[in-house]
């Protein structure tokens, strides 16, 4: 590489730190903290699951995994296959992780909150990590709409996996373990 080649290579880079910044923390940190304290809201209002025998998920568990499953599907868009196919089936992918992770939390509708923040946290970092890339490497102009293709992110995975994840949560809610009163009082043989 020559001189030339460096210097417009770490200009790009210093104009496209601030842009990325800006579109990490108001198109990703701020939505998922508005999520995650709505489920926190949530949490106060809604009854811990009792039933099933699989361990609950806290909201940092949730989180994580959240994050990684919204990982995974980012690098999924990333494959050679039709766009549209892709959206349909990453955002299928999304609405099964939402739901299960809704279904294995101990507060299921807060939970959906959580959950659907971490996959969108991720997704949107492999996005916008992408669009440098891109950039960078291609000279495209691919940075230069992330507000529109962030809007149309969530709008076409964080909704559906909301709505559906709620739906489970609600089911997840609704069922409950037999309690000790539940149960028939047992006649004792014996008297004293």
């Amino acid at each position: 590489m020559t001189n030339e080649s460096l210097a417009s290579a770490s200009s790009a880079v210093a104009t496209l730190a601030p842009q990325a910044l800006h579109a990490f923390v108001f198109a990703a940190v701020v939505p998922c903290a508005l999520l995650v304290g709505i489920g926190f809201l949530a949490r106060h209002f809604t009854r811990p699951r009792t039933a099933g025998t699989t361990r609950c998920l806290g909201f940092r568990q949730l989180l994580v995994r959240g994050f990684a499953c919204g990982l995974s599907f980012g690098i999924f868009t990333l494959l050679p296959i039709p766009f549209t196919v892709t959206v349909i089936i990453a955002s299928g992918l999304c609405i099964f992780a939402a739901s299960v992770l809704a279904w294995r939390g101990t507060f299921p509708v807060a939970s959906v909150f959580v959950a659907v923040a971490g996959m969108m946290l991720g997704t949107v970092t492999v996005e916008i990590l992408t669009n440098i890339v891109y950039e960078l490497e291609f000279g495209t102009n691919a940075t230069a709409n992330w507000s529109t293709s962030l809007t149309i992110m969530w709008i076409l995975y964080a909704i559906p996996s909301s709505i559906i994840a709620l739906l489970f949560a609600g089911l997840a809610a609704q069922t409950r373990r037999p309690q000790p009163a539940d149960a028939p009082t047992r006649v004792h043989a014996h008297t004293r």
